[in-house]
């Protein structure tokens, strides 16, 4: 469908939504947004950059007749590379990700609060509504959350 006709409908492209997502989830949570990318270059980076670079200075070590020690130190910084990033991916995804998913979840809740405030009393009178609102609450955090994940594959 071409973008006029979907405007004309009420209907938003796909890329247009995933831009007000991660739009909102930098208003609600900035630091959800900062700690996934940082947990993705931290998954994403070393484990792309330690073979290559890795591999090409013992090459290169050992082609231009270098000391065994090198070698040993290099190996050494690959594994303490290594040690590092699970560290703080583990303190990422435990601790700073969890935080600010939660703190998503609650800002997020508290937008859909505010709008239901501004609604007409009579539409809560409407079982449907309150069983859709209630819905929409309970995966709210969880959708927006989906909504970086789908970005990123």
């Amino acid at each position: 469908m071409k973008r006029k006709e979907l405007k004309e409908q009420g209907r938003h492209s796909t890329l247009s939504n995933v831009a007000y997502m991660l739009g909102l989830m930098l208003r609600v949570a900035p630091g959800f947004v900062i700690s996934e990318i940082a947990v993705n270059l931290l998954s994403q980076l070393p484990p792309r950059l330690i073979p290559v670079l890795g591999m090409k200075y013992i090459v290169d070590t050992v082609e231009s007749g270098g000391e065994l020690t090198g070698i040993i130190y290099a190996v050494a910084a690959i594994i303490a590379i290594m040690v590092f990033q699970e560290l703080s991916m583990s303190v990422f995804v435990n601790i700073v990700a969890r935080r600010q998913m939660i703190r998503l979840t609650i800002g997020t809740q508290q937008l859909l609060f505010g709008k239901a405030v501004e609604l007409d009393m009579a539409a809560f009178d409407d079982p449907a509504f309150y069983s859709e609102f209630i819905l929409a609450m309970e995966a709210s955090g969880d959708n927006i959350r989906m909504t970086l994940f789908d970005v990123r594959v």
